[in-house]
């Protein structure tokens, strides 16, 4: 848990920075070491922006009133009292929940491939010094002179959408880097490959884009789940550049087979493999506590968990699913409950902030122009034609 504290550390002085930058500007005071009382529409996120400055602090004011949320950021009630901390108190806080999570795996229960707990015998981090970037050096980068440059963050190892040994770090990744190139204005940039979902969002990513992300239908208001309303409120979508078809799979003898409404699968154990979005999930409300939601390490962990029965329905892309299924010789064991199944676009979605709408407009305006001049299918069909020749 120590590979935390560098990040915690920097998250800590960047608010104070954060802080600083808007007493200069005029902007209202910090409200850190206070109580906040929730109200109608606050987010996590929201409650960072109004009282520290930054949204994307959510994930510290979550950190200190953890006892009285829970783990799940998105479960705050309106009249709920929380603690606003201040970047001083932050790392001592981080300490805290480390102690008393002493002795426990890093690794969560539903990937036993994630990395063990740090060395307990390495050196403390000082705080006074400068924080590592917690995420991998950037695999890609494309400078526009004059223009900013924006860090992108996405997952790896995850053909033929994207990764860094992709060519072009895959297509997804290839699609969001040409449109940002010819937007207008256009933007420079560099992406980061990940393996863990969380990674991809919240302050230690630092990102000013993720992808892929599945927005919920925010137009629909009051009647999203929870979680879908967090996720509107918190956060902006491109415009849709990628369509995957997601199924959801049962043994064959499974008394869900006749599942045709996502309310038929509340209470059962899902697995989803990581590197796969979940905002879909979230819409639907499928995702915990409606369900058991388990994070697969990949598709071939939740396959073998259906098969073995600690898991009853695995949600993914249908081709991959089909594709494994037949590589693990479990076709008979992956049936699809097709009035469920879904095709979901792909986008790519970052914090409500200016620079992220600023950037959004410029990718939006760029996956236009690709579409109209036949890029897209062009970028489509060089990854197609790669993705055939190594299989």
């Amino acid at each position: 848990m120590k590979r935390f504290m560098k990040h915690f550390a920097a998250a800590a002085m960047a608010a104070g920075v954060a802080c600083g930058a808007m007493a200069q500007e005029g902007a209202p005071a910090r409200e850190c070491g206070v109580e906040y009382v929730v109200v109608p529409g606050d987010t996590l996120g929201v409650i960072a922006r109004k009282t520290l400055g930054d949204e994307r602090l959510f994930d510290l004011i979550h950190l200190v009133n953890r006892a009285a949320i829970g783990p799940d950021p998105n479960r705050i009630e309106i009249g709920q009292r929380l603690r606003i901390p201040c970047p001083d108190d932050l790392l001592a806080a981080r300490v805290q929940l480390d102690e008393a999570a002493d002795g426990a795996s890093a690794a969560p229960a539903s990937d036993p491939a994630a990395d063990p707990a740090a060395d307990p015998a390495a050196p403390a981090a000082d705080p006074a010094a400068p924080a590592a970037d917690p995420l991998p050096a950037p695999a890609l980068r494309r400078e526009v002179p004059g223009a900013p440059l924006l860090r992108l963050v996405t997952f790896d190892r995850n053909p033929p959408l994207s990764g860094a040994d992709l060519p072009a770090g895959g297509v997804l990744t290839d699609l969001v880097g040409a449109a940002l190139s010819v937007g207008r204005p256009a933007f420079g940039y560099e992406v980061v490959f990940v393996d863990d979902p969380a990674a991809m969002r919240g302050p230690q990513a630092r990102a000013d884009l993720h992808f892929p992300a599945v927005a919920p239908d925010c137009a629909a208001g009051a009647s999203l789940p929870p979680a879908a309303r967090a996720r509107c409120a918190a956060e902006l979508f491109s415009d849709p550049f990628f369509e995957i078809r997601v199924g959801y799979f049962v043994g064959p003898r499974s008394d869900y087979r006749r599942a045709k409404a996502p309310a038929d699968l509340r209470g059962l154990r899902l697995c989803r493999p990581a590197r796969m979005p979940v905002g879909d999930l979230a819409a639907r409300g499928l995702t915990d506590p409606e369900v058991s939601l388990v994070r697969g390490r990949d598709l071939d962990y939740c396959l073998r968990a259906l098969r073995i029965g600690e898991v009853d329905v695995v949600s993914a892309e249908t081709v991959r699913v089909n594709e494994a299924a037949e590589r693990l010789g479990y076709v008979n064991w992956a049936v699809e409950l097709e009035p469920l199944s879904q095709t979901l676009p792909l986008r790519a979605a970052g914090p409500r902030t200016a620079r992220t709408r600023r950037a959004l407009e410029a990718l939006d305006a760029g996956l236009a122009r690709l579409r109209a001049d036949g890029g897209w299918f062009r970028i489509v069909s060089r990854h197609a034609t790669g993705a055939a020749a190594t299989n």
